[in-house]
């Protein structure tokens, strides 16, 4: 049987500026892993912060900064305590700003996070709340290009014992194509990668079944019902970047290879690389070791 939760390993991304407030630097020190000489800053940012949207992005991020200082906490009880700070956190900034998606993504991260450190009572019951706060994100707000939640509702479906594989790579595939510009993201390529490897579809079975998933994309009720179906939109004959022939002229095994080897050149070519980068990259090389 599956794990009930996600890993939400896909949450470790470095924020962006929004309102008027600036996170260039706080992006950089997360880059370096200086995630308490952050939340000094962000504090300071909060106390001098002039508008209710400027502090809801500020809560957001200190949402963030206690999700990435509690994964370092090496007891449970620390652990529990950063990630019940960043549900706090957010919200807070959720009440000052519900309609800023960032602080949905980082109230459902700590979330995921803190169950993980219990029991499966608590972790059941935390998957409704994550799947209610991205439900928010890409059916209420209607921000389907954001990456990050489409990854996080993958991750969620893919661990869940009744929930679709099949929607989970869907939304995966919709996560890649909408990574902002300039970002690596390895571990989305990799991840996606694992679950085509798994799934080992046909290339048949793949035309067939893109098909057949046009009819339910268009009918779908909400955002999350569509992508579930996201080949049907795309069609067979789609050729993703990562690959010189369209969805339904390769085997899911075939795709997966090429994926892998566009993340990794994508690594490997880019200018500068975060510590996570690092990480990812070689448990993609590791990963792919291990395929026939």
């Amino acid at each position: 049987m599956k794990k009930v939760l996600t890993t939400l390993a896909v949450l470790l991304t470095v924020g962006m500026a929004y309102a008027s407030v600036s996170f260039n630097k706080i992006n950089a020190l997360c880059a370096g892993g200086r995630y308490a000489e952050a939340r000094q800053e962000l504090n300071a940012m909060l106390e001098g912060a002039s508008s209710d949207k400027d502090r809801a992005s500020i809560l957001g991020q200190l949402s963030k900064m206690s999700m990435l200082i509690g994964e370092e906490q090496p007891a449970k009880d620390q652990k529990q305590k950063e990630f019940a700070d960043g549900i706090k956190y957010a919200e807070q900034g959720i009440k000052l700003n519900p309609s800023d998606e960032t602080i949905w993504m980082w109230h459902c991260a700590n979330v995921g996070r803190d169950c993980q450190t219990r029991g499966m009572k608590d972790q059941i019951a935390a998957v409704g709340v994550m799947t209610e706060d991205l439900s928010t994100i890409l059916n209420k707000l209607g921000r389907t290009e954001y990456s990050e939640a489409w990854q996080a509702l993958a991750e969620i479906y893919f661990n869940h014992p009744f929930k679709s594989n099949d929607a989970a790579i869907n939304f995966t595939r919709k996560s890649l194509m909408t990574i902002p510009k300039g970002e690596i993201r390895i571990y989305y390529y990799s991840f996606f990668a694992k679950m085509l490897y798994q799934r080992n579809w046909s290339a048949d079975r793949r035309k067939e079944e893109a098909v057949k998933n046009a009819a339910k994309f268009s009918s779908g009720k909400n955002s999350i019902e569509k992508f579930s179906f996201f080949d049907g939109s795309l069609g067979a004959d789609f050729k993703p970047v990562w690959a010189d022939k369209g969805l339904g002229a390769m085997p899911d095994r075939e795709e997966a290879k090429a994926i892998a080897d566009y993340a990794k050149a994508l690594y490997e070519n880019a200018s500068t690389k975060s510590k996570a980068d690092n990480n990812d990259y070689k448990a993609l090389s590791a990963m792919q070791k291990g395929w026939k």
